[in-house]
């Protein structure tokens, strides 16, 4: 009974102020009182007068309506304003205004501004502004804002702009500009801006930028722009149409980028590197890979494999690689790749078999398709020789310059081989 009284008591305040038409009421054309007492509208010292006058101080027992405020109001449940409020207001529930704000306000559950305001608004549920805002807010639940917002505000669960935002906005759940957004944004879930985003952007989920983003999103999960200058970083997933700056995640996706992705898979549509590889070493005989990314920064999935006598070793390899020179028809390539080497059980109880290089490589350009390299490699395999016990033992190369057992049944060992091969660009 207690919770729709409320409800029923603020839906009539604001049908109330419905009712008396499209134009706000002018508190400062009103005359000024210094002081009226409510208990409840309609019941105070001004009686239903009160509606047409704005005062210095106003004190509502319950609830109160007044035509304005120029100084100070305390409600014991709600305080109703007919026009603008200059000062200070606390309500145990809600301050409504249908006017302009300027000033400090708390509430234990809601503030409503049906016009502008600047200053400081608090509430333990819910601030709801209509028009453009400038100061501080904080709220347990929501912020809400209908125009543009150049402050700092705080919900335990949203923020919400339906046009620009400009400062700090810090959420539980999720921060919105239905524009666009400066200054620094952190979000437990996500941070979205349908215009253009320029400064910081944190979220433990996503940020989404329909247009420009200029700056850094960070996020767990992913982040995604039109374009992006600047930086992304997420755990897993960046998507730009055109990137200008870094992208670090684990996926990285782009058209066109000027700049550099990292992570394990890096896909640009336009002008990014493309080509299959077609090798061959003293570690593993014949091996093909594909390289993906630019060529600043690469990506190498490999396969190779190695007959040995009876026995047979195949390997499935990952690798990072950097163009370091480029000429007009010939570079100079370094990478590092590992296999994890196995023998006739795919990943089957296999245990850790590491066969790990460092290439040098020279790359000549026969044509703009078609590649031929070489160059040395330093090889390092580590492997576990106790659980190996029952799989025939990797014997690559005959140079080696170091080798040592550790752990008791592990052993490393390091020798320099060469590496030579055929490249397939796509683009």
């Amino acid at each position: 009974m207690k919770t729709n009284f409320y409800s029923t008591l603020v839906l009539s305040a604001l049908l109330f102020f419905s009712a008396s038409g499209q134009a706000q009421n002018n508190s400062q054309e009103k005359p000024v009182k210094d002081f009226q007492l409510s208990l409840f509208p309609g019941l105070g010292t001004d009686g239903l007068q009160s509606s047409q006058y704005r005062y210095k101080v106003s004190l509502n027992l319950f609830s109160g309506v007044t035509g304005g405020l120029d100084g100070f109001e305390a409600g014991g449940f709600m305080n109703i304003n007919k026009g603008n409020v200059q000062g200070a207001q606390f309500a145990g529930f809600a301050n409504i205004i249908n006017g302009e704000f300027s000033g400090f306000q708390g509430s234990g559950f809601m503030n409503v501004i049906n016009g502008e305001a600047e200053g400081l608004n608090f509430a333990g549920f819910m601030n709801t502004i209509n028009g453009d805002y400038t100061g501080i807010q904080g709220a347990g639940f929501m912020n809400v804002t209908n125009g543009s917002s150049e402050s700092i505000s705080m919900a335990g669960f949203m923020n919400v702009n339906r046009n620009s935002f400009a400062g700090i906005r810090l959420a539980g759940f999720m921060n919105t500009s239905g524009q666009g957004f400066q200054g620094f944004q952190s979000a437990g879930f996500m941070n979205v801006a349908k215009d253009e985003t320029q400064g910081i952007s944190l979220a433990g989920f996503g940020n989404v930028t329909g247009k420009t983003m200029q700056g850094i999103q960070m996020a767990g999960f992913m982040n995604i722009a039109d374009d992006m200058q600047g930086i992304q970083a997420a755990g897993f997933l960046n998507v730009a149409k055109q990137a200008d700056g870094i992208q670090l995640g684990f996926i990285n996706y782009a058209d066109t980028i000027n700049g550099l992705p990292v992570g394990f898979l890096s896909i640009v549509k336009k002008g990014g590197l493309r080509q299959w590889e077609a090798g061959a070493s003293d570690a593993m005989y014949a091996n093909a890979s594909f390289k993906i990314g630019v060529p600043l920064f690469y990506n190498i999935f490999s396969f190779g494999v190695r007959p040995e006598g009876e026995n047979f070793f195949f390997g499935f390899g990952y690798g990072v690689g950097s163009t370091v020179y480029s000429g007009e028809k010939s570079s100079v390539l370094v990478e590092t790749h590992s296999y994890q080497v196995e023998s006739e059980r795919l990943w089957h109880d296999q245990p850790t078999n590491l066969l790990s290089e460092l290439r040098v490589l020279y790359k000549h350009d026969l044509t703009s398709q078609l590649s031929l390299f070489a160059g040395p490699v330093l090889y390092n395999h580590t492997w576990d020789a106790g659980s190996n016990a029952n799989i025939p033992e990797l014997s690559p190369g005959g140079w080696d310059f170091y080798s040592n057992n550790f752990h008791e049944d592990w052993n490393t060992r390091w020798w320099v081989g060469a590496r030579a091969g055929l490249v397939l660009n796509l683009n």
